[in-house]
């Protein structure tokens, strides 16, 4: 069986493209709360258990937080440690 080769170019906005991944992480954002308040009543539903609906409500945001700071995180440019001077560390010796 044969191969098949991308002829896509490099900047043609595919799927690894910045655009797309943050267009992604942002549905991930909103939807991700819905679909937690949505197995919530799921389980109040089948379990008449306000405790277990609200552990899951619980938990789902916890993971939602997590995933909401690292995706804060990963948009903040790295420092340029690369030219002199970009970290002031103060008189080293000071007389």
């Amino acid at each position: 069986m044969g191969r098949r080769k991308s002829r896509r170019k490099a900047g043609s906005g595919g799927s690894d493209s910045p655009r797309s991944s943050k267009a992604r992480a942002r549905k991930f954002l909103v939807g991700f709360p819905m679909l937690v308040a949505v197995a919530a009543a799921v389980v109040y539903m089948l379990a008449r258990s306000g405790q277990a609906a609200a552990g899951t409500a619980a938990i789902g945001a916890l993971v939602w937080l997590a995933v909401g700071l690292g995706q804060l995180g990963s948009s903040v440019p790295p420092r340029d440690v690369v030219r002199p001077g970009a970290i002031d560390f103060g008189k080293r010796n000071p007389k």
